[in-house]
């Protein structure tokens, strides 16, 4: 996998909206509202800030192991571990490891019964939110009108096929 098919497959999984912006930098566009512009939104790249893959980690709580030249990853109990070798940099091999962790948990789509169960409580309110303003252009007054727009369904069969697939 390339670097940018990691990124973007570890965003996938912890619920991140990111794009890359003209410059190829990755950028967290969740919570943007509608027409931002991409440049105010914060760099988002776990295989280069040590801070961007220590969140990842802990928002997938994953179970780190550094030693004898090695990081492991393991994001689950029955998944099989994820292995880098340190070389030089420690740093490096560990978040080249979460992220490709992370990613193989983005690579698995929910299914239907997981988005209907998510849907019932807030687990997906934030990413629903985020997908309706990526589709709807007109400002919101004091958010009255995106919730409006949630609770209406309109956008709901979409955003249902975007986790499902």
């Amino acid at each position: 996998m390339t670097d940018s098919e990691l990124i973007d497959l570890a965003a996938k999984a912890a619920r991140i909206n990111v794009k890359k912006d003209l410059s190829g930098v990755w950028r967290n566009c969740t919570r943007m509202p509608p027409g931002f512009n991409i440049f105010d939104a914060e760099p988002w790249n776990p295989l280069e800030d040590d801070g961007d893959a220590l969140r990842l980690a802990v928002k997938l709580e994953m179970k780190i192991n550094i030693s004898q030249g090695n990081v492991q990853v393991r994001y689950k109990e029955d998944a099989p571990l994820v292995f880098v070798r340190t070389g030089i940099d420690k740093n490096e091999a560990t978040r080249k490891a979460i992220t490709r962790a992370a990613a193989e948990i983005g690579r698995v789509p929910m299914t239907e019964q997981q988005f209907e169960a998510a849907m019932r409580t807030s687990q997906l309110e934030m990413e629903y939110a985020d997908y309706i303003c990526e589709r709807y252009t007109v400002d919101f007054e004091e958010g009255f009108g995106l919730f409006k727009l949630m609770n209406g369904g309109d956008f709901y069969q979409g955003f249902k096929e975007k986790m499902v697939t």
